[in-house]
C-alpha cells in the first residue's frame, strides 16, 4: 500500500507534468507537450487531467465509415442514368451502384431482388 507521503509526491509530479504541458502548448511546442501528455497519463493513469490531456493531444484516428444511405441512392441514380437506354421498357434492380437485375415483370424483379431488408437497400425502378 503506497504511503500518504508517496501518494502526495505521485500528485505533485502529476501537478508539475500538467504545468510543463501548458506552458509546452503556449509556447507552440506541440511535440513536447503530446510526448509530455502521453508519458503522463501512462505513468498517472489516475490523473484526469493527464488523461484528458493525452487524448485531446493524441494523433487524429481516421476511421472510414460505411456509405450512408443517401451515398448509395446516389450512385444508384448516377448507374441507372447512364444505363437506362440498355433497359428500356424493363424494371431495374440497383443496389449500392451496381446492377443487381432486370426483368419485365415487377414480381419476378422482386423476387431476384430478394426479401424485405434487400429490397430497402435497393433502387428500383422502371425504364421507360
Amino acid at each position: 500500500m503506497k504511503t500518504f507521503n508517496h501518494q502526495l509526491s505521485e500528485y505533485q509530479e502529476a501537478g508539475r507534468l500538467i504545468v510543463r504541458i501548458q506552458h509546452a502548448l503556449q509556447a507552440d511546442e506541440a511535440a513536447l507537450a503530446i510526448q509530455l501528455a502521453t508519458e503522463g497519463a501512462a505513468k498517472y493513469p489516475q490523473n484526469a487531467m493527464l488523461r484528458a490531456y493525452a487524448v485531446v493531444l493524441a494523433p487524429p484516428k481516421i476511421r472510414r465509415l460505411p456509405a450512408t444511405a443517401s451515398d448509395t441512392l446516389k450512385l444508384s441514380q448516377e448507374w441507372l442514368a447512364q444505363n437506362a437506354e440498355v433497359y428500356s421498357g424493363q424494371w431495374v434492380a440497383v443496389r449500392d451502384g451496381m446492377f443487381v437485375a432486370a426483368e419485365p415483370k415487377l414480381a419476378a424483379l422482386l423476387a431476384v431482388v430478394g426479401d424485405e431488408s434487400m429490397r430497402a437497400r435497393t433502387l428500383i425502378a422502371k425504364v421507360v
